[in-house]
């Protein structure tokens, strides 16, 4: 019984270099923000208060419908809400957002965040 083998006992190099072996990519870095953009979220909750009627439809079509598009939670629940009162046919401004939000609690919520 041979236990082992030598390279150099009649055979012949490997002509082909050996590429290193890379760990596989397994390992996920917790640590990493996904792809985000406040100012592109900020964009788009503008546009649909400056222009509900018109950019609403889009957004929801483009978007899905998903207010998980949004990175920051606060523009996720600022478009969910959005778009309720779209789908409810209400009036959309600054002004009846922000009694929305208020009457839903949501608008406390958001002051502690920025604050605290």
């Amino acid at each position: 019984m041979i236990d082992s083998i030598s390279e150099g006992a009649g055979s012949a190099p490997d002509p082909k270099p050996r590429r290193s072996q890379r760990p596989a990519a397994t390992t996920h870095h917790v640590d990493r923000l996904p792809p985000h953009s406040p100012e592109a979220e900020q964009g788009v909750l503008g546009c649909i208060l400056l222009s509900p009627n018109e950019c609403m439809g889009e957004c929801i079509e483009k978007l899905k419908a998903s207010d998980e598009v949004f990175y920051d939670l606060r523009h996720q629940t600022v478009f969910k809400v959005l778009a309720e009162m779209y789908d409810s046919r209400q009036a959309i401004d600054v002004i009846t957002l922000q009694q929305r939000l208020k009457d839903s609690q949501l608008l406390d919520a958001f002051a502690h965040a920025l604050v605290g």
